[in-house]
């Protein structure tokens, strides 16, 4: 037996494990002022490609302060990037803000010619390393480690240390 309940000016209640009551509502346009429910086929928020994503349109971090951002959609890969200067060892961090996520938060830092010098991939919602890296500008690419997996609700925290 299939059940199908639509929005609709009614509440409904389940009066016994096989059959279904309909109380009516009273108030007029009831119908019109309602809000929308998603389906169970929408995510519910809507996301698209942020402005994030390359290296040139990378927002410059600054050391100790973290920045926020999302995976959303799947295939989401956001940009940031940070001057060194000398033989600096940088410190990433990593974290979803949530407890549970679908997202398995990794990272890459580049060079400016695009040759990865430092990867990591999450450990329990977080991706984090220590990596000596030389002088000059460097892109720091965040995304989920497959790919494939999008979280519409919750955000990533990135921070970098210098040291």
């Amino acid at each position: 037996m299939r059940i199908s309940l639509r929005q609709t000016s009614s509440i409904y209640l389940l009066v016994s494990s096989l059959s279904l009551t309909q109380l009516a509502c009273t108030a007029e346009k009831a119908e019109e002022s309602a809000p929308k429910m998603a389906d169970a086929g929408d995510p519910g928020i809507p996301c698209d490609f942020d402005e994030i994503n390359d290296f040139a349109s990378g927002p410059m971090l600054k050391v100790e302060t973290p920045v926020t951002g999302r995976i959303c959609p799947a295939e989401d890969e956001d940009w940031y990037r940070i001057r060194m200067g000398g033989d600096t060892r940088l410190e990433v961090e990593l974290k979803m803000l949530a407890d549970i996520s679908p997202v398995n938060p990794a990272y890459t830092i580049h060079k400016t010619d695009g040759t990865v010098i430092a990867s990591t991939q999450e450990r329990n919602g977080r991706a984090s390393g220590v990596h000596c890296v030389g002088s000059g500008t460097f892109g720091i690419n965040v995304r989920d480690a497959s790919g494939a997996r999008q979280d519409v609700r919750n955000d990533y925290e990135l921070t970098v240390k210098t040291g």
